[in-house]
């Protein structure tokens, strides 16, 4: 989030300043309720919590927890080519003093796998703002996956803010557990 804390409230800063930190800890839960077919996608409805652990004094988050209610749908398309589409809606935590907005969120790309057990993946990322004078945020994640096992997967990205309302740049790494 943009802006600098004043009396509990974020209110613009004068001039434009560049903060960077570790950011909010993501845990998510899924469960595969269809699986892929030769026709049908692989659908798969997820629950996510945003802990607060990044610094809200500066900016980098709110301190506050987010919950979101989320799907997942995948298919594989042609060869090692797969789309993706995910489609979210997020419960904002609001600190006190504060109008924020829950947030409708999408996410659309491919991922090509290029030797197993590595893949290579693109993403286009937009949301609904979340706070009043917000840019619509909008960004591009690229990135691979290295399948470290059938069930554990270790993944790490590069994203590019494309508006105002998204970080300029930013890093991720996950780690995924499935059973």
């Amino acid at each position: 989030m943009k802006g600098k804390k004043s009396n509990g409230k974020l209110t613009r800063p004068t001039t434009s300043t560049t903060e960077s930190g570790l950011g909010d800890v993501l845990a998510k839960a899924s469960l595969i309720v269809v699986e892929e077919t030769e026709v049908l996608p692989e659908i798969t409805p997820y629950f996510k919590v945003k802990f607060p652990t990044a610094d809200e004094d500066r900016g980098l988050g709110t301190g506050e927890f987010d919950e979101t209610l989320g799907v997942d749908v995948s298919k594989l398309l042609i060869g090692s080519l797969s789309g993706y589409l995910e489609l979210a809606y997020t419960f904002i935590g609001e600190p006190p003093g504060t109008t924020l907005h829950n947030s409708f969120g999408w996410s659309v790309g491919a991922a090509y796998a290029l030797a197993q057990p590595f893949a290579v993946f693109g993403f286009l990322e937009g949301a609904t703002a979340i706070a009043p004078g917000q840019e619509t945020p909008l960004d591009l994640r690229v990135g691979a996956e290295w399948k470290v096992a059938k069930a554990v997967k270790l993944t790490g990205a590069v994203m590019r803010g494309l508006t105002k309302g998204t970080a300029d740049w930013g890093v991720s790494g996950q780690l995924t557990l499935r059973f």
